[in-house]
């Protein structure tokens, strides 16, 4: 019933993720995992995987996970079962902004139901009051998608690595059909991430392709603020100093979409971003 994809690089990871999944899912399941010690990008290896597999229902998942939720596997394909659905997952945003970006955003955008990290590092996020909550972006740690749906959109095979395949997907996707984050499936996930060079690159590229055009109202503060985090990471992550200040200005917000006084503020950050880039990032 369900054709689960791993991207895999670790043995122990991937044999824990598959005791945990026997234990808890409470279905007809497959569990296809794919080899992938960074010959393919992540992409590259969850499209190998779906085409072989053997169900109508894909989820595409990250192997350091656990499910705390039995029979999760009937919850995941009730929600799946309705038409309009395109991809469910654990977190996401509902705001596109105009400056390239990964899904994350701030509240009230996040719709998020993990556990996070390991540790004394263990934090629980529940940001989902409604079982399921109606979003644009989704992180790519669980992506549950009808094979149907898979099969008109599939992961973008240009972008390298393992970034910004899940915001491609979730928001071509989102373009037709309705992608949702829901709280009834509960999953404990042992990483955070690692932004780098690579992933910003990726979210640009992304952007360059998508744009910001989704059905949502734009508000003038949140541009700003993801802007100005925009131009952080542009100093972190662009040793060329006239690619970065090309980008800087590429992406500036449209003067009809903020507030005279934030291009102000704006203009003054960009100046000091230009000439003291070392005080942006302190």
């Amino acid at each position: 019933m369900l054709s689960i994809i791993v991207s895999s690089h670790k043995e122990d990871l991937y044999k824990n993720l598959e005791d945990n999944i026997l234990r808890t899912i409470g279905i007809e399941y497959e569990i296809i995992r794919v080899p992938n010690y960074g010959e393919m990008s992540i992409g590259q290896a969850y499209n190998l995987g779906a085409s072989k597999s053997l169900f109508s229902y894909l989820l595409f998942l990250h192997e350091d996970v656990e499910f705390k939720t039995f029979n999760w596997g009937q919850i995941l394909i009730k929600h799946l079962n309705e038409e309009d659905v395109g991809v469910i997952g654990l977190a996401g945003s509902n705001y596109v902004p105009q400056a390239p970006n990964d899904w994350g955003m701030m509240e009230p955008y996040n719709f998020i139901h993990l556990i996070h990290g390991k540790g004394t590092e263990i934090e629980s996020i529940f940001q989902c009051q409604n079982t399921r909550n109606r979003v644009f972006s989704i992180d790519g740690l669980f992506l549950a998608i009808r094979k149907k749906v898979f099969n008109e959109f599939q992961f973008d095979e240009t972008l390298e690595g393992f970034h910004s395949y899940d915001l491609s997907i979730s928001l071509r996707i989102a373009k037709k059909y309705n992608n949702y984050v829901i709280n009834n499936i509960l999953v404990h996930h042992f990483s955070k991430g690692n932004p780098d060079k690579n992933w910003f690159l990726s979210n640009i590229m992304v952007k360059k392709e998508l744009g910001s055009d989704y059905n949502h109202p734009k508000n003038d503060f949140t541009e700003y603020l993801i802007y100005k985090k925009f131009i952080r990471n542009a100093i972190r992550f662009l040793d060329n100093k006239t690619e970065r200040n090309k980008q800087i200005l590429k992406y500036y917000p449209k003067f009809n979409k903020i507030r005279p006084i934030l291009h102000i503020k704006l203009i003054y950050y960009i100046g000091k971003s230009f000439l003291f880039p070392e005080r942006i990032i302190k």
